[in-house]
Parts: C-alpha cells; structure tokens; sequence
C-alpha cells in the first residue's frame, strides 16, 4: 500500500516566551511524519490551535500563529535557520484554514492543536 501523502500530526502547546523552541518543536513533529513532497508541489495547510482558556484564546491573533508554523516548515528558528527545511519557502503554500479554541478540559496542556498538510486541490 502506498503511504499517504497527507501529514496530520500533533502540534505542541504554545510555548510563550520562546517562540523559535515552539518552531523547533512544530518542525521536529512535521519531520517525525517522514513524509516529503517534490520541491515544487503546491501544498495546503489547515490548523486548529488549542489555547489557554480566557486571555489565550482572546488575544492571540490567528495570522501570528499560523506565520510561526510556515516558518517552523521553513526550518526558521527566529535569526537561525535550520537546515533541515520541510519547505523552501511558503509561496508554495496556496490555501491555509486556521481556527483556535480553547483547549478542551480532556487534553492535557502539551497538546497545542492539530496541522494537516496536504498537496494542494483548487476549489
């Protein structure tokens, strides 16, 4: 059988006060995937992320957090850059769904959300 060419993983929780060890974290379960896509493949990316209940859900902004995640695909660690990139540059991402919510009461507070990467299909 063939291996799926689509990535679910698990993100870490927001790590707040480091954000390039949150990128770090994000690539790490990305590559953990062991799936790769030809250089030029379009991708889409849909995120859930699972905040703090009350000020975390209010006042992160979506567009902050998912540019955190295409630069952890990018292997972009702050003022580093790793050299195990998922993606060369985000311009081959064409399509992003993003959403946060509290985190539910069942998860436990390492469990950030969830990512899919896929190619990329116009709707």
């Amino acid at each position: 059988m063939a291996k799926s060419r689509v990535i679910r993983v698990k993100l870490p929780a927001l790590i707040v006060r480091d954000k390039s060890a949150w990128r770090q974290a994000i690539h790490k379960a990305v590559r953990a995937a062991k799936v790769n896509y030809a250089p030029k493949t379009q991708l889409e990316i849909d995120v859930l992320f699972y905040l703090s209940k009350g000020k975390g859900v209010i006042t992160r902004d979506v567009d902050n957090l998912v540019k955190h995640v295409l630069d952890a695909l990018q292997a972009r660690y702050g003022s580093t850059r790793g050299v195990d990139a998922f993606i060369a540059n985000d311009n081959c991402v064409q399509r992003v769904v993003v959403e946060k919510q509290p985190r539910p009461k069942n998860l436990d507070h390492t469990y950030g959300g969830k990512l899919l990467i896929r190619p990329y299909v116009r709707h």
